[in-house]
C-alpha cells in the first residue's frame, strides 16, 4: 500500500504589485508570490490545484505586513479534441460545451476516443472560450481555450481527464465537484 496523495508547491519568482487602502488611499507598492499546490490523488482522473497569492506591503513600522491577496487567475489550455464527423449529418462537429453551475464546465467531443475535460472550483468560473482571442493565428486556433477564476483569496480547483461519452463526462465533472470540492467528504475520530 503507497501513499494516498503526493502534493508539491511552486512558488513564483517574486512580482511587484500596486495597492492602497482606506488608511492610506495613496497608491503603494509591494512584492507578491503566487503559490500553486497540486495534489494527485492514488486511483483518480483528477488533480487538486490549491492557488494563493501571497502579497507584503510596509505598515507604519518598519517590517512588512503579509497578507492573502484577492486575485483573479486566467487559465489557457491548448487541448486537441479533434473535429469528428457527425455521422448522421457528415458535418464536422466541434467540440461539445457543458457549462451548468458558475463554477464548474466540461469540455469533449461525442466520437472515439471521446477524451474530456472537466474543470471545477470552489470560485466562480467563467464559461470558457474557444478560441483563445490571444493566440497567433496558425491554424491551430480551435485547439485553444481560456477561461477565469474571478476575484478568489485560496481557491481550490479540480481538473479531471476523461475518456468517456459526454454525458459521462459531464456526470463525472458534477459529481467531482460535488464530492471533492463543495460538500468534500470528512471524518472525525473521537480522542
Amino acid at each position: 500500500m503507497g501513499p494516498v496523495r503526493a502534493s508539491v508547491t511552486i512558488a513564483s519568482q517574486p512580482f511587484d504589485y500596486d495597492y492602497s487602502d482606506s488608511l492610506n488611499p495613496k497608491a503603494a507598492r509591494g512584492k507578491c508570490r503566487l503559490y500553486r499546490e497540486v495534489s494527485l490523488y492514488k486511483d483518480t482522473t483528477y488533480i487538486i490545484e490549491r492557488l494563493k497569492v501571497v502579497g507584503t506591503h510596509e505598515t507604519n513600522s518598519t517590517e512588512g505586513n503579509v497578507t492573502d491577496l484577492h486575485f483573479t487567475a486566467r487559465y489557457f489550455m491548448y487541448m486537441d479534441f479533434g473535429y469528428g464527423i457527425d455521422l448522421h449529418t457528415g458535418v464536422e462537429s466541434p467540440p461539445l460545451r457543458h457549462f451548468r453551475k458558475p463554477d464548474w464546465f466540461t469540455l469533449g467531443c461525442d466520437f472515439a476516443p471521446f477524451q474530456g475535460y472537466g474543470f471545477a472550483a470552489d470560485a466562480q468560473v467563467s464559461a470558457p472560450t474557444n478560441p483563445y482571442i490571444e493566440f497567433p493565428p496558425e491554424g491551430n486556433e480551435h485547439k485553444t481555450f481560456s477561461w477565469e477564476l474571478v476575484d478568489c483569496i485560496v481557491p481550490t480547483c479540480l481538473h479531471l481527464f476523461t475518456l468517456d461519452e459526454p454525458k459521462q463526462s459531464v456526470h463525472s465533472t458534477g459529481n467531482s465537484w460535488y464530492e471533492v470540492i463543495y460538500k468534500p467528504l470528512s471524518a472525525k475520530l473521537p480522542v
